[in-house]
């Protein structure tokens, strides 16, 4: 089964106008034009009337509907694939049977897949391949949890929405098909077995592997234009996933990295033992490649403009990033002659030492190193991106090579961190303060560094976790011990930080942390650049009241410390404007199931929902939302912790109407209160969004260098003095940090999100906020108390360790893990 759809002018036969669905009404759907049809049915594009949105809606053959075991299967397989809630799989918004049909509806999509686009352009540069894949890695994990495998990964089954996001289709319905094959003999027959795993063709069960092997096909078909094994017929191709082993890519197209390789290698070998033993680990291996690539984060068809039609693959000072491979052995796994073992011949032929690497405008530019060596994850799941001396550590080969600075810096490099998650469920948020905070670096080293010292940049990767032992704790523990940084940037949720900060206290060194927070702290090693509550959600509340006239608040927020502190704040703060907080939510981190959650907020009767959710959970939030039919003129959202990269991820996802309340620098009449946008978007490309938390990781790395440009050294103690004494101003922006408590003074401001997914302003206060990390009415005892009691609930962590449930089962408490000794 595919929805690689045609274009409505060209889906519209002239016997359409007798087709008596269309213009019929099924449910609450009309019906419109005939986008296609194939084995499984047809694709009309339709309008849901009560949401006013348009839609997908695919029909079941009519002889499908004389067998009800079939029927029965379809609805059961459906159902399944609506509970899977991730902005890179397709919604899938009801199903339904009544004597006229039995039908899906669906996210509507653009009609290229990523199969049509091949045939009609050929590969895709390596960078977007890899990006597509990395983002079906991430549904497929979403998938996995769930108990779902696809059984059906191939490049029919790559759509992107409008604006460019990756959504894999046809989950939970491949065994539908596997079960009535003389429906499928046009799609399964023919087109399947090009990427089936060698499992699937002798028979022998199916597992999550079983998806990452047909992924590792299709990825090969994406970089070449053509997947690894033909024949005249499907025996042929069968036998060739058995036994042959994957071809080198770069046999067809020359310029795909080392790196790239040795993921499609390991994808795609035919013991699944030895392969990726899970989307998450493949995604971390691919994500260790896209870190280093500035444009990873625009939309998949300017990002593909930008490499086809641009300047090309623009180097960065981390481009270079070797990352030790980590390929099993697979001759002590017995695998032979494997993917593995070509790897091997091919490495053996190479000089694993790199030399010299130049800047040239295209793509290939990324390839001018001599004998690149295998690149891949390396051990502990944290990302080295910089030279480093290795001798005996386990990491031997790791280096990067940065482009010279405009004039002679000193020999000795000035080392600084970026800790933020670039990978998994808050990255969507995170990867973007790392690459402000990098191009803020870059800035720096362009004008002669800090001192006359050139920064060199360790940037490490948080993946999103939350527990006590994690990928945080020890990039902290890394940066501070071991690499010796001067200074740290980075830290998104509170729990990470909380986490991070004694490792900074004891060893008197600074953190500058970006993002809004919950407040209930003073660290002296933390430099808090992002807003304190009464910053950011009392102005919000206070707004509600006197612009929305609202009265009756639901609280909605992540569970953890950050969400659990701002719920009571508001709660505080309501009885004190004479309104109610008449519920509140708390979502486990990566949460996607909330229909009951709407339903909860539906009988509340609340005037606006305020919503602290963070990550991929944002978008599911507003889904159920939709799905429910509650629009933002009968009940607003105003969001405390959604930004603009949040909405870009949203797609087709109507958020429009709702509100997001923030809060920023004020910025001199001079630089027009645009300078980092610019300078950002002139880096990473026009359509890159830019977000508050953006604006202060990017001005908390000036407003350091500002400082120990004044201390006139790095040492600890006189930045921290330099940066209490006075109001600096930093490129035009004018950033002050309160003397006593080390957090920045803010300007209130509330934005509307608008159809196209942007926040416009309808609000900016004039005052300037001082910040209260410890806001009335509770006293500073009080607070510390609320928050140790929540710390001690969740067994030392300060955010639930629980992850969502699967299907149907109880939430799972992470496994510790512990410190190799």
């Amino acid at each position: 089964m595919t929805q690689n759809l045609p274009s409505p002018p060209q889906a519209i036969g002239a016997g359409e106008g007798s087709d008596p669905r269309v213009g019929a009404t099924f449910g609450k759907y009309t019906i419109g034009h005939l986008l296609g049809q194939g084995g499984m049915g047809a694709v009309y594009e339709g309008t849901d009337v009560g949401l006013k949105r348009r839609v997908a809606v695919k029909f079941l053959p009519d002889e499908v509907l004389k067998k009800p075991e079939v029927v029965e299967r379809f609805m059961r397989e459906a159902q399944v694939a609506a509970r899977l809630s991730h902005a890179n799989i397709i919604a899938i918004y009801d199903v339904a049977h009544d004597e006229r049909g039995c039908y899906m509806v669906m996210e509507l999509l653009q009609a290229t897949s990523a199969s049509s686009r091949i045939k009609s352009k050929g590969p895709y540069p390596w960078p977007v391949a890899t990006r597509i894949i990395a983002d079906c890695c991430m549904a497929l994990k979403v998938a996995h949890e769930a108990g779902v495998v696809h059984r059906d990964i191939k490049p029919d089954n790559i759509l992107f929405s409008p604006t460019g996001v990756v959504k894999l289709v046809d989950f939970g319905l491949v065994k539908l098909m596997e079960d009535d094959l003389h429906l499928t003999q046009s799609g399964m027959l023919c087109g399947t077995p090009m990427y089936m795993s060698p499992e699937q063709a002798t028979n022998q069960g199916t597992d999550p592997r079983s998806d990452l092997y047909s992924l590792g096909i299709t990825f090969y078909a994406l970089l070449t234009g053509k997947p690894p094994f033909g024949g005249i017929g499907i025996p042929q191709i069968l036998l060739s996933h058995l036994k042959d082993p994957t071809p080198d890519p770069r046999e067809v197209v020359a310029d795909i990295p080392e790196a790239v390789v040795a993921i499609l290698m390991r994808a795609t070998e035919k013991d699944r033992a030895v392969r990726y033993q899970s989307a998450t680990e493949m995604s971390e291996a691919l994500e260790a490649i896209l870190v280093a690539v500035p444009q990873r984060n625009l939309s998949v068809f300017s990002m593909e403009e930008t490499y086809v039609s641009g300047p090309g693959l623009p180097m960065t000072p981390s481009m270079m990033a070797a990352i030790q491979g980590s390929m099993k052995n697979s001759s002590a796994a017995g695998v032979a002659p494997g993917n593995a073992s070509v790897l091997q011949r091919q490495a053996a032929q190479k000089d694993l030492e790199t030399s010299r690497v130049e800047t040239k405008p295209s793509r290939r530019g990324f390839l001018a190193v001599s004998g690149a060596g295998i690149l891949g994850m390396m051990a502990g799941g944290v990302y080295l991106l910089r030279k480093r001396d290795t001798q005996g550590s386990g990491m031997e080969g790791l280096h990067t090579i940065q482009k010279g600075p405009e004039k002679p810096l000193s020999s000795e490099p000035l080392k600084v961190g970026v800790l933020h998650s670039l990978t998994g469920s808050l990255a969507v948020s995170e990867r973007p303060l790392a690459d402000a905070a990098l191009l803020a670096i870059e800035e720096l080293n362009a004008k002669g560094g800090v001192l006359g010292r050139h920064l060199e940049p360790i940037t490490l990767d948080g993946k999103s976790e939350v527990t006590a032992d994690s990928a945080y704790t020890r990039g902290a523990q890394r940066l501070l011990e071991e690499d010796k940084v001067s200074v740290v940037f980075g830290g998104y949720g509170s729990a990470a930080r909380k986490l991070c900060v004694p490792f900074f206290e004891q060893r008197n060194r600074l953190l500058f942390y970006p993002s809004p927070y919950e407040g209930l702290e003073e660290s002296a090693s933390v430099i808090y650049t992002g807003s304190t509550p009464n910053q950011l959600a009392i102005p919000a509340l206070k707004w509600c009241v006197e612009a929305l006239h609202a009265k009756r608040f639901f609280f909605v927020g992540t569970d953890g410390l950050r969400a659990h502190a701002i719920g009571a704040i508001v709660g505080d703060n309501a009885k004190r404007v004479g309104t109610d907080l008449v519920g509140t939510h708390f979502a486990l981190v990566g949460e996607s199931e909330f229909a009951p959650v709407v339903k909860k907020i539906r009988d509340s009767n609340a005037d606006v929902v305020l919503s602290m959710l963070v990550g991929d959970s944002t978008v599911s939030f507003f889904r159920a939302l939709a799905d429910a039919g509650i629009l933002p003129r009968v009940l607003p959202v105003v969001s405390l912790s959604l930004g603009e990269n949040e909405l870009g991820q949203m797609g087709e996802l109507a958020a429009a109407g709702n509100y997001v309340a923030r809060t920023r620098f004020p910025w001199s009449d001079a630089a027009g209160g645009d300078g980092f946008g610019t300078r950002f978007k002139k880096k990473y490309g026009a359509h890159r969004p830019i977000s508050e938390s953006m604006e202060s990781a990017y001005l908390g790395v000036h407003l350091w260098a500002a400082a120990v440009e004044k201390a006139g050294t790095d040492e600890t103690e006189k930045v921290r003095q330099a940066l209490k004494s006075q109001e600096l101003v930093v490129l035009g922006a004018k950033v002050r940090i309160d003397a006593s408590n080390q957090h920045a003074w803010k300007v209130f401001q509330m934005g509307k999100i608008t159809n196209d997914n942007t926040i416009e302003n309808v609000k900016t206060e004039t005052e300037l906020l001082p910040p209260i990390p410890f806001p009335p009415p509770r006293t500073r005892g009080e607070w510390e108390q609320f928050s140790r009691a929540l710390y001690e609930k969740w067994d030392h962590n300060w955010a639930n360790p629980h992850r969502p449930a699967g299907m149907g089962g109880k939430p799972v408490k992470e496994k510790k893990r512990h410190k190799k000794k």
